[in-house]
C-alpha cells in the first residue's frame, strides 16, 4: 500500500504572495514584541496623579538608559538599575540578612517585572540598627496605576493614581 503524501510549493516570484508572507511575519513580530514588553518597559516615564499629589513614574535618570526612578512632591519611592538590581533567591536572602546585621546599608531588588506587575523591595538600616523592608507593588486596574506599599509591620497603604498625560 503506498503512502500519498501531499507536495506544497510557495511560489515567490509573484509580488502578491511575497507581500503577503511579508505582512503576515511582520504582523506577527509586531503581536510578539508587544506581548513581551516588561511592566517598565510599558509604564515608563508617566506621569499619574492621585487627585492631591503627582507622580513621577519610572523616570529615566539623565546618566544611565537602565536607571529608572519614581517620585512625587512628597516622597521618594524607589531608584533601580535594571543592571544590578535583579538578584537570586540566595542573594537576596543575604542582602537582607546584611541590612538587619549592618549599620546605614540598603539594598533594592526588583522582586517582579511582568506585563500586568511591578514589585519592588526596598530594605534599609539606620545608624542605630534599626531596619526596615518595604515593597513597592504596582499593577494597573482599567486605566488607573495601583500602587500598594507594604512594610515589615504588615502594614498596607493603598494609593490609586490616574494618569495625568501620555508620554
Amino acid at each position: 500500500m503506498e503512502r500519498e503524501t501531499a507536495s506544497y510549493s510557495l511560489d515567490l516570484s509573484q509580488p502578491n504572495t511575497t507581500m503577503k508572507l511579508l505582512t503576515t511575519i511582520a504582523a506577527l513580530l509586531v503581536a510578539l514584541s508587544a506581548y513581551s514588553q516588561d511592566f517598565i518597559k510599558m509604564n515608563y516615564n508617566t506621569k499619574w496623579t492621585n487627585g492631591v499629589n503627582e507622580l513621577s513614574f519610572l523616570e529615566r535618570t539623565e546618566n544611565d538608559k537602565d536607571t529608572y526612578k519614581a517620585f512625587s512632591k512628597t516622597s521618594y519611592l524607589f531608584y533601580i538599575n535594571l543592571n544590578i538590581n535583579h538578584y537570586s533567591v540566595k542573594d537576596l536572602k543575604q542582602e537582607r540578612i546584611v541590612v538587619r546585621n549592618c549599620c546605614m546599608c540598603s539594598y533594592t531588588a526588583i522582586l517582579k517585572n511582568s506585563r500586568d506587575t511591578l514589585r519592588i523591595e526596598k530594605g534599609s538600616s539606620d545608624d542605630f540598627g534599626n531596619s526596615d523592608i518595604i515593597v513597592n507593588t504596582f499593577y494597573k486596574k482599567n486605566e488607573q496605576l495601583v500602587h500598594v506599599k507594604s512594610a515589615d509591620d504588615d502594614s498596607n497603604i493603598v494609593t490609586i493614581w490616574n494618569p495625568i498625560n501620555s508620554r
